[in-house]
């Protein structure tokens, strides 16, 4: 969703249950939550930065605690065109 000129920002939130396999974003038995923001200064510079976290919802019986993942991604992209 653009909520300014050039800026965006995006929310994605996903559960998936054991012994399910949606896709390889949505592992089994996690919640995932990702934030992403992207700013286009112009037509060839963009930043993107996204943060994610991910967290298992049950906890399965060989492990000592359950999973949680927080990382972060930042995507700095500048092109022009090629002639």
């Amino acid at each position: 969703m653009e909520f300014r000129p050039n800026h965006s920002i995006g929310i994605n939130y996903g559960e998936t249950g054991a012994g399910w396999l949606l896709s390889p974003q949505y592992r089994p038995n996690e919640s995932l939550v990702e934030l992403r923001c992207q700013w286009r200064r112009s037509r060839n510079l963009t930043l993107e930065v996204k943060v994610r976290r991910r967290k298992e919802l049950e906890q399965l019986m060989l492990d000592n605690q359950k999973r949680d993942e927080l990382d972060f991604f930042i995507q700095f992209t500048w092109g022009g065109t090629i002639r």
